[in-house]
């Protein structure tokens, strides 16, 4: 939650919003939170009026609201078998050496995506009514490979992090409140 409030903070920067920093807010912002999270909307009005809060306009709040894996693959190979395919047919050094060569060859590979989907929601300070959301999905994918050869390994990872996902969502949906709603 601290990471999607960070982004948030540089995106809306960035897109020349004025905001407010949310440790100089402390217990107001929980407050707040707490009187939205449970419905009190006088609650939440009253804490809206205090301090550096009671001059702002809007409260964006973002929020993941999925992160699933949605497909998934993977494979290898085994030099097993074929080394006693070699070791049962062949004969002499010759299959021994080849035998326990094509028995180290090992490979794999394995890939992931998964759909991460946030939502954020725009509230009027004066209010503390929602005045406006947005949802935006994106696909993260991770994979792996990995090969070994007599007793020599590689292994090779590719991913885009779950934080970069979120920084990618939170800029679209800064995008988006910059356009419509600036």
């Amino acid at each position: 939650a601290n990471n999607i409030a960070d982004f948030g903070e540089i995106e809306l920067s960035r897109a020349n919003f004025t905001v407010l920093e949310r440790n100089q807010l402390g217990p107001l912002l929980r407050e707040m939170e707490l009187a939205y999270n449970v419905g009190d909307r006088a609650q939440a009005q009253r804490a809206f009026q205090k301090g550096k809060i009671s001059t702002t306009r809007w409260v964006v709040k973002f929020d993941i609201l999925k992160a699933e894996p949605v497909a998934s693959a993977g494979g290898g190979f085994s030099g097993g078998a074929a080394a006693q395919l070699i070791s049962i047919f062949g004969g002499g050094k010759a299959a021994a050496a080849g035998s326990t060569v094509v028995g180290s060859v090992q490979t794999n590979e394995e890939a992931k995506v998964w759909n991460v989907g946030m939502r954020y929601k725009i509230l009027d300070a004066n209010t503390a009514e929602q005045v406006a959301n947005g949802y935006f999905e994106d696909k993260m994918e991770a994979g792996a490979t990995s090969t070994s050869v007599l007793g020599v390994s590689q292994r090779a990872t590719g991913q885009l992090g779950l934080d970069t996902m979120v920084q990618r969502l939170v800029q679209k949906s800064v995008v988006e409140i910059d356009a419509r709603y600036k």
